[in-house]
């Protein structure tokens, strides 16, 4: 999957799923504590880390020890 093809499938608000070094992650869709939308992200069962927008996902978002937007 390329950048522009996960952006897509974000914008859309599509749940994505996809397995790295035998473990499995989730991008989903939540809301910060004052109700703004935001995305979820992290282990499939693990409590997941929230980020604002697409771009804080790609700045901050880990896999490991890896960023996200070095896997894709």
């Amino acid at each position: 999957m390329t950048q522009e093809e996960l952006q897509f499938q974000i914008d859309t608000r599509r749940e994505v799923e996809f397995n790295f070094s035998g473990k499995t992650y989730t991008i989903t869709y939540s809301s910060q504590d004052d109700g703004t939308p935001c995305i979820a992200f992290g282990r499939l069962y693990d409590p997941p880390e929230k980020f604002s927008d697409f771009r804080d996902l790609m700045n901050r978002a880990k896999v490991g020890n890896y960023f996200l937007r070095e896997l894709i």
